[in-house]
């Protein structure tokens, strides 16, 4: 029921921002911290329940991106899901969110076995999903002007990345 309603959350946002004129997603903001709180509360429960340590690193500030809560939080939800759904039952999660460039980016962090090669094109995986979480995310992230990155690091962690330019200003 959970997983159906978030991908619900999902196609509702992607849809609804596809409808908007150029001009009015210009003007969308949030604040990151905000949503990042909000979303790793959400799904820390069922992490906890999968024996997953579930670590956050924030600022303390908040950190204001052009997107809107709604974007944001689909966007997060996709990444998160896709953690808990594809790694190991006792893999560590985690979220780190840092100002950058008067943006932010925020980093999903986990120890599984990687996005497979491929997997960011969308309808593209190896593992039984449609990619659309990645697209999700990636469609956010390019809404702000910024862009999602898939690392791998030499500690066995994989890194998805978005990050996020401030929100446009007409002053």
């Amino acid at each position: 029921a959970r997983a159906g309603a978030v991908l619900q959350r999902m196609l509702t946002g992607v849809l609804r921002h596809a409808r908007l004129p150029q001009q009015e997603r210009a003007a969308r903001g949030c604040d990151a911290r905000e949503v990042v709180l909000g979303r790793v509360a959400f799904w820390t429960p069922l992490a906890e329940d999968q024996d997953r340590e579930v670590v956050v690193t924030e600022p303390g500030v908040p950190v204001m991106v052009g997107c809107t809560t709604d974007d944001l939080a689909s966007a997060l939800d996709a990444l998160l899901e896709n953690v808990i759904a594809h790694t190991p039952e006792g893999a560590a999660l985690g979220v780190s969110l840092i100002t950058k460039n008067a943006g932010g980016q925020i980093d999903v962090i986990d120890h599984g076995p990687g996005i497979p090669l491929g997997a960011t094109r969308r309808g593209r995986s190896d593992r039984g999903s449609s990619g659309l979480g990645l697209d999700i995310a990636r469609s956010c992230a390019e809404s702000t002007g910024g862009h999602l990155d898939i690392l791998s690091n030499d500690d066995g962690t994989h890194v998805v990345r978005l990050v996020l330019q401030a929100p446009h200003s007409d002053i």
